[in-house]
């Protein structure tokens, strides 16, 4: 009898977690970079417009791709010194259509904020068009 309740509970588990939360994060480390060679002071601010990181390039800041509202995307502008700003904008992770197999995932995935991903590299140089770290899919 204790032999079946193990691989029971191992598939409830699994049944009740999204893809997304299962193969990928709710935070990622993004790459703040300049093509010139001087260093750029920059902050970041999210959504609502409230501060959250103040850096110089180059330099990797950890962000929540996931807004403090579940299912919204976290939208961040990045200010530097220079007078330049740069968004960037998470997007939907590809982990989030393999709940196609489970449909609780899509909640699951929407609740701890692994259903969107964020850009690994921004470079304040490039257009936002022309920078293929950030040319995505935008929801």
């Amino acid at each position: 009898m204790k032999k079946m309740i193990f691989p029971a509970a191992m598939f409830i588990v699994l049944l009740l977690q999204g893809c997304a939360t299962s193969m990928s994060t709710s935070q990622y480390t993004v790459d703040i970079t300049t093509s010139q060679s001087q260093e750029r002071a920059f902050r970041v601010y999210n959504r609502n417009g409230e501060y959250v990181h103040l850096g110089k390039t180059p330099m990797m800041v950890t962000l929540p791709a996931q807004s403090s509202e579940f299912f919204t995307p976290e939208i961040y502008t990045v200010k530097f010194d220079n007078g330049k700003e740069r968004t960037i904008t998470a997007t939907l992770s590809p982990w989030y259509w393999g709940n196609v197999v489970n449909i609780v995932g899509f909640a699951v995935d929407g609740i701890t904020g692994c259903m969107w991903t964020l850009p690994a590299r921004v470079n304040i140089d490039l257009p936002e068009s022309r920078d293929p770290n950030t040319d995505k899919l935008r929801l």
